[in-house]
């Protein structure tokens, strides 16, 4: 059974939803119904994911990982208080290390405030060997197993390699932060238009935007790729793993205002952003399908509590009004193979 959190001003979260993807083996954007009805149209899910990065010495200095805990439990509370649930993606050499070493309870703190655990696996960049991915992966899933844990999901694995492989191979069933640097696995021949460029970008740090971002519909639905090597197709019922997108930002949270590359810090003007993108999101909905978007956030410095409490507060008003359904990543995986199996 789901763990369920519970606002301090007594509202609860909402119930189990679907929302829009494309047909079999076709580009999301062709299956767009003529007239949508307003009744088949469901809340948008999100993902807050956390990385849980940056503190490379806290493996072995604890007063590293008390620090890096603080700063961790600074953006709980307020999502908590705005009844907003959050996937930490763990770094297994650096965080979960630290939680061995230490003796730290703060994982199952987490899980039982009803909150999900997964890796960020921060591979990928300029590795284009998909043997070496997928077995260093292998090593960080087996490091969260080993502690107790059975993760779902991925991040920090694109590359040019074939990452969506490596990923499949060890049974990880959705990847997020998804951005242009991902392409590069792919065929030349085979990418779209407007991503030609990415063939020849050879620094993950210049081609790293969200995927999709400028294209709303595209940027809120999650889909299940054809193939490892045509992974832009949409197909259900390949059980490949689902890919979820960014929603219509360019960038993490602190960026969405900015947009990424710009030395972003996270502001109010980044809940001004996701405030003004929630009409077009809405509208993007397609009639019984799913819909969902990650807000990724990485935690590797202090956390800026003004900005962070502008954009809960934004995010905790679209949960009330039943525009938006807060959900973890796990969460999304049964929402999703559970949509999947009646369409």
């Amino acid at each position: 059974m789901r763990h369920r959190l519970t606002l301090k001003f007594g509202i609860g979260f909402l119930a189990y939803l679907g929302v829009g993807l494309a047909l079999a083996a076709c580009d999301l954007s062709d299956f767009l119904p003529e007239e949508p009805m307003d009744d088949d149209l469901q809340p948008v899910k999100f993902v807050w994911a956390v990385h849980v990065e940056g503190y490379v010495a806290e493996a072995t200095e604890e007063i590293a990982f008390n620090a890096h805990v603080v700063e961790l439990e600074k953006m709980r509370s307020v999502l908590e208080d705005h009844g907003i649930k959050i996937t930490w993606e763990i770094r297994t050499d650096e965080f979960l290390a630290a939680v061995n070493n230490f003796g730290s309870d703060i994982i199952e703190q987490w899980q039982t405030a009803g909150h999900g655990v997964e890796v960020h696996a921060d591979l990928g960049g300029t590795i284009d060997d998909t043997t070496l991915l997928t077995n260093q992966l292998a090593d960080r899933v087996e490091a969260m197993q080993d502690f107790g844990l059975s993760p779902v999901s991925v991040s920090g694995v694109c590359s040019a390699a074939d990452w969506v492989a490596a990923v499949d191979d060890n049974d990880l069933k959705l990847i997020d932060g998804v951005v242009e640097y991902c392409l590069k696995s792919l065929p030349s021949e085979i990418l779209p238009p407007e991503y030609a460029w990415v063939a020849d970008c050879t620094n993950p740090a210049e081609c790293h935007s969200s995927l999709h971002y400028e294209d709303t519909f595209k940027s809120i639905t999650p889909w299940r790729p054809m193939a490892t090597d045509n992974w832009l197709t949409s197909s259900l019922g390949s059980g490949l793993p689902i890919i979820l997108p960014g929603g219509p930002w360019d960038g993490t949270v602190k960026c969405l205002d900015e947009g990424f590359g710009s030395g972003c810090v996270l502001r109010p003007e980044d809940a001004v952003a996701i405030e003004d993108a929630i009409d077009d999101i809405l509208t993007a909905r397609r009639p019984d399908g799913l819909h969902a978007f990650v807000l990724t956030e990485s935690v590797g410095g202090t956390v800026r509590l003004p900005g962070l409490r502008a954009v809960a507060a934004v995010l905790q008003a679209a949960i009330e009004r039943e525009d938006f359904e807060s959900v973890t990543a796990a969460e999304l995986v049964e929402d999703f193979e559970a949509w999947e199996a009646t369409h």
